[in-house]
């Protein structure tokens, strides 16, 4: 389970998966999410179906996240997205 934004950071990869469970775009609620980039700013993520041009969300400082019980929340740019990992890059192969 991922505690701070240092062990987010080495979880994504490309390939992990995660669900958006609550969001500030109502649209956004319930996607299931694919990271297909990551770079020392942040990450890119698409919907598992791949119809959307893939989205970019930044790491910023780590007091603009909290943790709590396998849930990542976000609190950037005057949004908040609440996600949790459904799995590791090497267990979804």
């Amino acid at each position: 389970m991922v505690k701070n934004l240092n062990q987010l950071k080495k979880a994504l990869v490309p390939g992990v998966r995660y669900k958006v469970i609550n969001h500030c775009r109502p649209e956004c609620i319930g996607e299931n999410r694919i990271v297909t980039g990551v770079n020392t700013a942040g990450f890119y993520s698409d919907t598992e179906i791949r119809t959307e041009k893939a989205k970019w969300l930044a790491w910023g400082a780590a007091k603009h996240w909290r943790f709590e019980n396998g849930i990542c929340i976000c609190f950037l740019h005057v949004r908040v997205v609440y996600w949790t990992l459904l799995c590791t890059a090497s267990s979804s192969h």
